[in-house]
């Protein structure tokens, strides 16, 4: 399959390939380094059948992304056959230490995209987190945002497999979610941990791998300070440049709620403990 997909990008942009290198291997995509002389580019290349629209998905945030002025590696080429859909952009030379200059351009970066606003919640396509279909749709109130098209599906979809034994004792959230402050919609990242960004050594910032949908910004800070690796001025900068209420910091377990419910039904029970803490502390927090 890769020298149909090779094959196909040489002879569509008039390139040569002289090597390649395979960057990783997963469950739905494989990723490459291609040489063609007078620069690297980067190659996701999906053969998976059950997850047909993933190159899709994430070809349309790139083109949301960039159409918005949002800083994002350049978008070379995309196809969709019969066996396989791939998708090129240029190869960032990445570098993993956070210098002065990268941190204000990530904050930069992140302001940028929350301030795109939207009068309703939601996406007009499905798309996908991870390997896991997100359903999407149009939503006039937040809290029935993130309860119908976030936490439920999660929810219904690790009770299904057994990971969960059942619902009802997480409804107390979609109580909680609607006592929320009203805030308004922007595009967000939606699955922004610190694999999903790239510093180059000239200080640039790039978004890579965004679940997009307009929603609420605390997720992305949620989603940052999950699984860590992001400086702790950039929540600084970020918070300077772009204030929230001061109570944000009380909602981020709602939030990271979702993203350890992927987690759980992507890589099974090793998450259902974390899972069950969050529950935890958001009946302390709240009360309930």
């Amino acid at each position: 399959m890769i020298d149909e997909a090779i094959s196909l990008i040489e002879k569509t942009n008039n390139v040569s390939v002289s090597s390649y290198e395979c960057l990783s291997t997963g469950a739905t995509q494989s990723c490459y380094k291609l040489n063609i002389g007078s620069a690297f580019w980067f190659m996701k290349l999906n053969t998976s059948s059950s997850h047909p629209e993933i190159i899709n998905a994430e070809v349309e945030a790139i083109e949301c992304f960039i159409y918005n002025g949002i800083k994002v590696p350049k978008l070379i080429f995309y196809d969709y056959q019969k066996q396989f859909s791939l998708l090129v952009t240029e190869h960032i030379n990445a570098t993993e230490s956070w210098t002065s200059q990268s941190i204000h351009a990530f904050a930069d970066n992140l302001v940028k995209l929350h301030s795109i606003a939207h009068d309703k919640y939601g996406w007009g396509i499905n798309n996908y987190i991870g390997s896991l279909i997100q359903n999407n749709g149009w939503y006039d109130d937040f809290s029935e945002y993130y309860w119908e098209s976030r936490l439920l599906p999660q929810l219904e979809l690790a009770v299904y497999t057994r990971l969960l034994d059942d619902i009802d004792h997480f409804y107390f959230i979609k109580q909680i979610l609607s006592q929320f402050p009203k805030s308004k919609a922007c595009l967000i990242h939606g699955d922004l941990w610190s694999g999903n960004h790239l510093e180059d050594n000239d200080g640039n910032s790039y978004l890579i791998d965004a679940s997009i949908q307009y929603g609420c910004r605390e997720m992305d800070l949620a989603m940052m300070l999950l699984f860590g690796g992001f400086p702790k001025e950039v929540f600084e900068i970020y918070l300077i440049k772009f204030p929230l209420d001061k109570s944000w910091r009380e909602r981020i377990d709602v939030f990271q709620l979702y993203y350890l419910l992927v987690h759980l039904n992507i890589f099974g029970l090793s998450y259902l403990d974390q899972a069950k803490r969050c529950v935890s502390r958001i009946k302390e927090n709240f009360h309930n």
